[in-house]
């Protein structure tokens, strides 16, 4: 059984290393013909001293927060006082992230299912969305360690929106999912509400009333228009929410599904009002993995083999096969 496993950890292993060793910028550029967008400027802004900390004045503690005070000191840091390249340095945040994704799943719900982190989600998500992946790396750090130190965990927490200013959203969601578990709250059917409304609220919040908070805390991403997701490419998440609620007796008893679920919840508001929801989707992926493997128990379940064919669609999208 020992020897089994040790096989299984070293298949997940190269499947780490099959997908940091795989140029996908350069392939993503090679298909889309421009440069993976938030990759790029972040290099442009780091080569050409724009970074947010090269020239806005932290007067306030809360613009530490909303203009991602650890994320720009650190890359100007790294990348000119240390000297170190910043395609290297970006190259160990993707590392890093799918690497720890891996893990999550594999300790979990075993290999098989690590298979799914070689996703379109993820590879935008750790090689170009890289301020967001850094701070769901320290999240996901947090929430492995929490077993063993309480305070770790949360100091990780704690520093995640220096970086991200929206991973405070997740952090909400962490606490929403952790606070929810039966030793805390005796109802299942009001915990699995908590969870709904609180997406729910979240998604309307980063939906319809996403300028006007924005404004209120005089966050620069008021100015920019959010993209949507097309409710296509979101089916089967519903079809999963679906699932989750439908059998919230097995859904409530884990962290990692009763994430979930608030995660869709929010997905459910954005199919409605047409909002963002990759990101939700790929900050997520392991948690979302792991509900896809524990919803239903018996080997080869119909909603896993359903999510295999929604990622060979993902795929072909992606290469602009379809």
């Amino acid at each position: 059984m020992n020897l089994i496993k040790n096989h299984h950890s070293i298949y997940a292993i190269l499947l780490g290393i099959l997908i940091v060793s795989t140029p996908w910028p350069q392939i993503y550029f090679d298909i889309y013909h421009i440069e993976m967008n938030d990759r790029y400027i972040y290099i442009i802004q780091a080569e050409a001293f724009a970074l947010i900390t090269d020239y806005f004045d932290y007067f306030e503690w809360t613009s530490y927060i909303t203009h991602e005070f650890l994320w720009g000191s650190t890359l100007g840091f790294v990348t000119r006082d240390l000297g170190v390249d910043i395609e290297t340095l970006f190259f160990i945040f993707s590392v890093s992230i799918v690497f720890l994704f891996i893990y999550i799943v594999f300790r979990q719900v075993g290999w098989v299912a690590t298979l799914f982190i070689l996703n379109p989600l993820i590879i935008d998500f750790a090689f170009s969305q890289l301020r967001l992946a850094v701070a769901i790396f320290f999240l996901s750090l947090a929430y492995l360690v929490k077993p063993k130190s309480l305070k770790i965990s949360i100091l990780l927490l704690v520093l995640t929106p220096f970086i991200h200013t929206a991973s405070i959203l997740f952090v909400f969601i962490y606490f929403a999912a952790y606070f929810t578990d039966e030793k805390y709250f005796k109802v299942m059917i009001w915990r699995l509400l908590a969870l709904v409304f609180i997406g729910l609220i979240i998604g309307l919040a980063i939906g319809p009333f996403r300028e006007i908070i924005l404004s209120s805390v005089n966050d620069r991403r008021s100015e920019y228009q959010d993209i949507s997701s097309s409710n296509l490419y979101l089916m089967y998440w519903m079809m999963l929410f679906g699932t989750l609620l439908f059998q919230y007796q097995n859904s409530m008893k884990t962290f990692e599904l009763r994430y979930s679920i608030c995660i869709l919840s929010i997905i459910f508001v954005n199919v409605i009002f047409s909002g963002y929801s990759s990101r939700f989707l790929a900050a997520s992926f392991p948690f979302l993995i792991i509900a896809i493997w524990k919803v239903d128990q018996r080997k080869f379940s119909s909603i896993q083999i359903l999510f295999a064919v929604y990622v060979v669609f993902q795929w072909a999208y992606w290469f602009r096969l379809l």
